[in-house]
């Protein structure tokens, strides 16, 4: 082509760009964590007004107009987390309920006020995990068999494994292949 490239090559190079430059970011972001660059620093937050913000300031499915299906059993009650770390878990998890099941029925998250402890339960139905994969996924870079045509790094749930800890939480992940998996967040009240 002469002059002007045309706007679908201006697209894919855009998208090669963000996808890199995400990369790159994360890849700096576990660098920071595993050397202990990380701060922490926790308040005392209410998680129902937080997750409310989290959706307010992202769409995480605009193609298809999904909503997260959101619910909360137990008394609420403020938590300690540090809210930045929170976000980028949140985020992250939204995020992939929304990516890995595409044209399935909205992905939920329910906060469950137990004693002792905050649980963040993130649901989605789409394409699970392969159950002998299922042990791997918080591993730095892996990529379970049934998402090569989904974008992804391999260090997102690394990452958000690593800020849950920080937490002095665990994170946990159930699987029926083929119809979704279920992330479940325990925080310390």
């Amino acid at each position: 082509f002469e002059g002007k490239p045309p706007a679908k090559y201006i697209g894919r190079i855009t998208a090669e760009v963000l996808r890199l430059t995400s990369l790159m970011n994360d890849i700096l972001l576990l660098g920071r964590i595993e050397s202990g660059r990380i701060p922490f620093n926790p308040v005392a937050t209410d998680l129902k007004e937080f997750v409310l913000e989290i959706l307010d300031a992202n769409r995480f499915d605009p193609t298809e107009g999904r909503r997260l299906l959101f619910a909360i059993e137990g008394v609420s009650r403020p938590v300690m987390v540090d809210p930045m770390l929170l976000n980028h878990i949140l985020v992250n998890l939204l995020s992939n309920a929304f990516k890995y099941s595409r044209g399935k029925p909205a992905p939920e998250l329910i906060l469950t006020y137990r004693d002792g402890c905050t649980a963040i339960i993130v649901r989605d139905h789409g394409i699970g995990v392969p159950k002998d994969e299922i042990e791997k996924v918080f591993e730095s870079f892996f990529r379970a068999s049934n998402v090569e045509n989904i974008q992804g790094t391999g260090l997102g749930l690394a990452i958000v494994k690593q800020f849950v800890e920080m937490h002095h939480g665990t994170i946990s992940i159930e699987n029926t292949h083929g119809s979704g998996i279920t992330i479940t967040v325990s925080l310390p009240s």
